[in-house]
């Protein structure tokens, strides 16, 4: 079985991002694991520009079968303008003043499978938003997974992510066949070797 190559989106460098994308490698290798590391934290619109172009360009050239999302990073996954893959979204932030920005509207019906990750504490990153956002999805093609925990999301384990991105991953390639007769946009290929 061939490994599961995973884009890992986010915007700036902090201990949770270095945390998350560690235990990504660990899991998936870190040949399978590509980051957008070292990024700035002054989260201005050209750095999230540049950082999108970055982003769909990494895309484009690794060829993902899932793409894993940490907060801001959540807008430039679900704004990428390549092939969908399913995600997993962490703590995501849905509405933001850079996303209207880059594009005007997100389908995210065309995604196969999406996982969203919430914590019960967290204050910023609403759930309420991101319900609004899935209220109209076929139930098949998502779940929310609420975590009680702060907003730096310390308690989930290695082996939650490693669930939450291999459930994503065998979601899709078993619904793969209903997507591409829907006229979806998942690109086959990256599922056809694993």
């Amino acid at each position: 079985m061939e490994a599961i190559k995973i884009l890992y989106l986010h915007i700036y460098e902090d201990v949770k991002t270095n945390k998350i994308r560690k235990l990504l490698e660990d899991e998936y290798g870190k040949d399978n694991v590509i980051s957008s590391k070292d990024k700035s934290k002054a989260l201005d619109i050209f750095i999230l520009i540049f950082i999108y172009v970055l982003s769909n360009k990494l895309f484009e050239k690794y060829k993902p079968n899932v793409i894993v999302a940490y907060q801001f990073g959540c807008i430039l996954a679900m704004h990428l303008t390549g092939p969908r893959v399913p995600m997993l979204l962490i703590s995501p932030v849905q509405e933001n003043l850079f996303s209207k920005r880059i594009r005007n509207e997100v389908n995210i019906s065309d995604f196969p499978y999406i996982i969203f990750v919430h914590s019960t504490t967290d204050r910023k990153r609403n759930l309420s938003k991101s319900l609004d956002l899935i209220e109209s999805l076929d139930k098949r093609k998502y779940r929310v997974e609420i975590v009680n925990d702060d907003f730096g999301l310390e308690l989930i384990s290695n082996s939650d992510y490693k669930n939450w991105v291999d459930e994503v991953y065998a979601q899709t390639k078993g619904d793969l066949k209903r997507a591409s007769k829907s006229g979806s946009t998942i690109d086959e290929s990256l599922f056809a070797n694993a």
